[in-house]
């Protein structure tokens, strides 16, 4: 140390540099002009780095935030409500040290619930949930996984590119991926993807959502300012702009299409030190309102809103009668035939069966008594055999009675015969059923 005043004083401008910057890691070089000497004397200090407290230029935009134990600015947003029952996610940091990283499930962002500890390599970069309630996710640095959206155990499907958003697209059954701004198609069954197109915009964009007609949406991320909604055309992966978001977004985080109730869900992660929160975003506008703060600070990422898509009362058909085969049903007890044409168990189902009245006749002729009117006539120049009267071969028996209509009474019709029988005129009632013997 040097012992002059000047000395003294300079010294101590040190230390007061040194409180100053002390939240941001660095290495100093100092001069300090000692006046009793003509050079210059160099005093260098380093602070020691803290690694909760990292430079933020060493981190990724698309990231994990710097792990801090330094306070988030406070927010009194209070939690709206919501009109659906619950989301999925992943914990990617927990500030406050209350979650282990792994899936969580929350109906509201400040009571969060872990469901199982995290496999992920790093972080779950982007997830979604099928109709059918698989969930996928993927890795911030690559590898896909199952997530079980009940006990939330991981399971490693195969390798895939890095990934920062991913969705399913219900219209047709395809998943997409974010990776280095460019879209993927991906195969859920082995993690490989294919290359669609690049998305033409200057920032990261960092989360994937379909709707339910399969239109798709991003966001960007960016130091400061304010991040932008785009639409993303999944034949070209193209990104158009949509409109400023009012909040501006950095690090891990996602979003989520509720796919049931329309609406687009942010869990945001604020590049102004607003605590990370779920909000809406108006897809036509951008613009994003904020629901409520994340419990913890925590940085939520892989978010996926489990849905139903469309509803059936029952997805079973009856594909046939087995018995009554045939004839009126009377008494019996119908059994049918049940084909179930979905994914859905089936209880009770109940089947409605149309019974058929008695067959009754509007019109009765027995020729008995008479001809009841038909005549006959030949298609020329071919025979008529047509003749009322008691049969002398063939069956020998009317129906009823002894007399008929029938072609040759005594015999065998000639070879080659066209000749045709024409009914009396008569009335048939609306539903009635006309029948031969």
């Amino acid at each position: 140390m040097m012992k002059t005043n000047s000395g003294k004083i300079i010294v101590g401008m040190i230390a007061s540099f040194f409180l100053i910057t002390s939240f941001v890691p660095i290495i100093e070089s100092i001069a300090l002009t000692n006046t009793d000497t003509p050079h210059p004397i160099i005093y260098s200090f380093e602070q020691q780095q803290n690694k909760d407290n990292q430079r933020l230029e060493k981190r990724t935009i698309d990231g994990l935030a710097p792990k801090t134990r330094q306070p988030q600015k406070t927010s009194s947003n209070q939690i709206q409500s919501l009109s659906r029952g619950y989301f999925l996610a992943y914990n990617a940091y927990d500030p406050s040290g209350g979650h282990q990283m792994g899936p969580i499930t929350f109906e509201t962002p400040d009571a969060i619930d872990l469901l199982a500890p995290g496999v992920f390599p790093n972080f779950c970069g982007g997830a979604d949930i099928d109709v059918i309630e698989n969930w996928y996710g993927c890795d911030y640095a690559g590898g896909l996984y199952s997530i079980d959206r009940i006990t939330g155990a991981q399971t490693f499907i195969g390798s895939s590119i890095g990934v920062n958003g991913m969705t399913y697209d219900s219209t047709t059954a395809t998943w997409y991926v974010t990776s280095t701004n460019n879209l993927y198609s991906m195969d859920v069954t082995s993690g490989a993807t294919t290359l669609i197109g690049a998305h033409g915009v200057s920032n990261t964009i960092i989360g994937l959502a379909c709707d339910l007609d399969g239109n798709m949406y991003g966001y960007d991320v960016l130091w400061t300012g304010d991040s932008t909604l785009y639409s993303i055309d999944k034949a070209t992966g193209a990104a158009t702009a949509v409109g400023p978001m009012g909040y501006g977004f950095v690090y891990a985080q996602d979003m989520g299409y509720d796919r049931d109730n329309d609406v687009l869900y942010i869990a945001g992660y604020f590049n102004d030190g607003t605590p990370s929160a779920l909000l809406t975003c108006d897809v036509s506008s951008g613009a994003c309102t904020i629901v409520g703060s994340f419990e913890g600070g925590m940085e939520v990422d892989g978010f996926a809103v489990p849905w139903i898509g469309f509803v059936y009362d029952h997805d079973i058909g009856i594909t046939g009668i087995t018995k009554p085969a045939s004839g009126n049903a009377g008494s019996v007890t119908p059994i049918v035939k049940v084909k179930n044409a979905g994914l859905n168990t089936e209880y009770s189902v109940p089947v409605q069966l149309l019974i058929g009245k008695e067959l009754i006749s509007g019109t009765v002729e027995d020729f008995e008594a008479t001809n009841g009117g038909y005549t006959h006539a030949p298609k020329l120049p071919q025979p008529d055999a047509w003749a009322w009267g008691a049969p002398t071969s063939g069956p020998m028996a009317a129906h009823s009675g002894f007399n008929v209509w029938a072609t040759n009474l005594a015999g065998s019709y000639p070879p080659s015969m066209w000749c045709y029988l024409v009914t009396a005129p008569f009335t048939v009632p609306g539903g009635a059923m006309f029948n031969f013997w």
